[in-house]
């Protein structure tokens, strides 16, 4: 059986974390989906020895940014692996966001199979298969 996988989602804005609950349960049970819509709690959490595997952050959120919890995230688990979405990828972004500790970079909109295809990777899963049907494939997560 495979082992869980636990993943910390971190948005401030409740429409985007619904879409990618509901594109990350596509995983399967292989996952344990923790949403979180405040950054300050998540880094409480991290910095309370709560263990996540994949943190997936927003980049611009208020009280605290994406790019301040990647610092949390890596003091508190340097082993975890992070995940950072943006609907502002201009300029130095990535390379900022890289420099903070981040795995992975999408830039928003994008569509839910190249999501997945990011976590399966940071996850190891790089070759597993989605064998969950899917009914909207060209559908985009751009929240």
């Amino acid at each position: 059986m495979a082992t869980v996988q636990r993943i910390l989602v971190v948005d401030n804005e409740a429409g985007m974390l619904e879409v990618l609950e509901e594109t990350l349960r596509r995983l399967g049970r292989r996952v344990d989906l923790e949403l979180e819509p405040s950054p300050r709690r998540a880094a409480d959490r991290l910095r309370n020895g709560e263990s996540f595997d994949l943190l997936i952050t927003n980049l611009q959120m208020p009280g605290m940014s994406g790019l301040q919890l990647l610092r949390v995230a890596r003091d508190a688990a340097p082993s975890m692996r992070t995940l950072v979405l943006t609907g502002y990828a201009a300029g130095d972004t990535e390379r900022r966001c890289r420099a903070a500790g981040a795995l992975g970079f999408l830039a928003k909109p994008f569509l839910p199979e190249v999501l997945l295809g990011e976590v399966r990777t940071l996850l190891g899963e790089a070759g597993s298969a989605d064998t969950t049907a899917v009914g909207d494939d060209q559908a985009h997560a751009d929240a």
